[in-house]
């Protein structure tokens, strides 16, 4: 009897614990954008580091489309304008910037990875080489 009222008892721990887990992982809040990798490079005006409004704009919206629970990955790259030391300076306080926004917009700092930033000393395009470049960690997020 002791050995029958213990299996029940454990096969009711173990059917509520699924039920709770499944709620648990259904709350998260993972769209479209996060099932899959995507990405999206945002620009920055020229002197002042801030992200341009027209790409804010849309950052924002790619950020609503992937979800707060979303991971995201982090470059942002300068190109060689006066100097290495100050391009590199220049990356770093875009990669900050992008990281700053993502926090505002409801992410959470775990799931922003800010990995590195770099001069990108052959760019054709100074205008892309002002840019940070988001990418999505679809499902699994940050580990």
């Amino acid at each position: 009897m002791k050995k029958s009222f213990i299996l029940v008892l454990a096969f009711i721990s173990t059917a509520a614990s699924t039920v709770d887990f499944s709620a648990v992982a259904q709350e998260r809040d993972l769209g479209p954008n996060c099932t899959q990798w995507n990405s999206y490079r945002v620009l920055f005006n020229k002197g002042d580091g801030k992200i341009s409004t027209d790409s804010a704009s849309a950052l924002k919206a790619f950020i609503k489309d992937a979800g707060q629970d979303c991971g995201y990955r982090l470059y942002a790259t300068a190109s060689k304008e006066g100097g290495y030391d100050k391009a590199d300076g220049i990356a770093g306080r875009r990669l900050n910037a992008t990281s700053d926004f993502l926090k505002a917009q409801g992410v959470k700092p775990e799931m922003v990875l800010a990995l590195s930033h770099w001069v990108d000393d052959g760019a054709a395009d100074t205008k892309t080489a002002r840019s940070a470049i988001l990418y999505t960690l679809p499902k699994q997020g940050i580990s």
